[in-house]
């Protein structure tokens, strides 16, 4: 899952992802809010959630806090994909159960690559 209210940010993800594995279904959100929506009424729950903390109506710091209030989705790696990941209090992510860091790239090989290492370094499992 992408929650990112910039929908080119969404579509580069989405094509970046693709050069990993064209196969992989992914769930997009343009809010904290509708992202909660989502993971409340969609039958399948993420493998990973990669998500931006500068967002209007609900921003990353307040969905990580109901995020982390539903245990159904405990397991669920939430990687913050974010253009300003240096200016983040890493500390404080960290105790909201953030799992890792990418910055946002300008490439979408760039990106590809980000992704599959932040998996890669979440999970420890290589990725084909």
């Amino acid at each position: 899952m992408i929650v990112d209210d910039d929908p080119d940010d969404r579509l580069f993800f989405q094509e970046a992802l693709n050069r990993i594995n064209p196969d992989y279904d992914i769930l997009e959100a343009d809010s904290g809010k509708n992202a909660l929506d989502l993971l409340k009424t969609g039958g399948t729950l993420p493998d990973y959630l990669f998500l931006d903390i500068a967002m209007p109506e609900m921003d990353g710091k307040l969905f990580l806090k109901a995020f982390n209030a539903n245990k159904k989705w405990k397991g669920i790696p939430v990687i913050i994909c974010s253009a300003g990941t240096h200016r983040i209090d890493k500390s404080e992510m960290g105790k909201l159960g953030v799992s890792h860091f990418l910055p946002k790239a300008y490439s979408i090989t760039g990106l590809s690559e980000g992704i599959l290492e932040a998996i890669q370094l979440v999970d420890g499992r290589k990725i084909n």
